[in-house]
């Protein structure tokens, strides 16, 4: 979704070959989304940014000293919890604006956004979710991409 955002259009088949996956494709750890989207050339380099949780107000922070909007979009990696099964999970979204009290997403686990919003899913401070089922694992490491853009 991020490459799509920056222009270079990916559907799933492609994206999965981007990944070098094959049919039985389990996923994706955060360095090969890294190194993934820095082999596209629309990213020049990445790394990752670690917090112990969840934090709205951190994560904000760290954008852009809280501004409303983010400059580009980014990745947000964070922990889930199933609503009935209650199986944890890592999960990957694209941070599209953040501030003190929510971050809006991008989520490929919700809906299509509607069409007044790029957003389909915003976290508020501190756990509560709209537009998908899961809940935030409060306990679970947060991943941010912070990224240069490539030519």
């Amino acid at each position: 979704m991020l490459l799509s955002l920056l222009g270079y259009p990916t559907h799933r088949t492609e994206a999965k070959a981007l990944f070098l996956a094959d049919r039985h494709y389990a996923g994706a750890s955060l360095d090969d989304i890294r190194r993934t989207l820095v082999r596209t050339g629309a990213i020049a380099s990445a790394e990752w940014i670690y917090f112990d949780k969840l934090s709205v107000e951190s994560i904000a922070k760290r954008i852009r000293g809280g501004d409303r909007r983010v400059a580009t979009p980014t990745i947000l990696s964070f922990g889930i919890v199933h609503p009935i099964l209650k199986v944890r999970a890592r999960h990957v979204a694209v941070l599209l604006s953040a501030s003190s009290q929510n971050l809006e997403l991008l989520d490929p686990l919700a809906r299509a956004p509607a069409a007044t919003s790029a957003a389909n899913v915003i976290v508020m401070a501190p756990y509560h979710v709209t537009g998908s089922r899961y809940r935030v694992d409060r306990h679970a490491t947060v991943a941010l991409l912070r990224w240069a853009r490539g030519s």
